[in-house]
């Protein structure tokens, strides 16, 4: 009888040549909110590294764990909230330009917008990157917190030590020096080197 039937995707057939550009968009977005998430991350662990001293003195002061990470959550919260903010406002401000320089045999060109549900995506991956960051530099501060009291420590009783083994030779050099000049005072009583 000689008929057949074959289905082809209308996607593909809406799209056709574009299908690649738009696969190259997707891809270069992906890129940027991976570069934006990693610096924000280096970001939130270097300030909260800077801020050692005053974690430590708050855990001097009586604050538990939760109450150190519950500080930097909270600015990086307000982090998130102004990046996604200013994000949208970027995006909206920036889709005319990016109608302009598409090319005029686009498929669906006009259809690009931002809808509701890409602002809700875009502030949920913003906030949720910012708490995320938070959280891991809450714990890499926890961790120089506890490093930096075993350094001190150390360093405590590096100077202990090292002062008793100054004593004794302190002493004789004193003791060389009362000699010399013929004094006739107890070395502790002597002048100091």
């Amino acid at each position: 009888t000689g008929w057949s039937a074959r289905g082809e995707p209308l996607l593909g057939e809406v799209n056709g040549a574009s299908n690649q550009i738009i696969w190259l968009l997707v891809a270069a977005g992906a890129l940027v909110v991976l570069v934006a998430c990693a610096n924000v991350a280096g970001l939130s662990v270097a300030r909260a590294a800077s801020r050692k001293d005053e974690l430590a003195l708050r855990r001097a002061l009586g604050a538990n764990r939760w109450q150190l990470v519950r500080v930097g959550l909270a600015e990086n919260l307000l982090m998130g909230v102004a990046g996604a903010a200013a994000g949208l406002l970027l995006a909206w401000a920036g889709l005319p330009l990016l109608r302009q320089l598409l090319p005029a045999d686009f498929p669906r060109a006009h259809e690009i917008g931002l809808t509701w549900r890409a602002g809700l995506f875009a502030s949920v991956v913003a906030v949720g990157t910012a708490l995320v960051a938070g959280l891991i530099a809450s714990r890499t501060a926890g961790r120089l917190v506890a490093q930096q009291r075993v350094t001190e420590g150390r360093q405590r009783r590096a100077g202990h030590a090292a002062r008793r083994q100054q004593g004794p030779a302190r002493v004789q050099c004193l003791q060389r020096q009362q000699r010399r000049r013929g004094d006739t005072l107890p070395p502790r009583l002597g002048p100091a080197v």
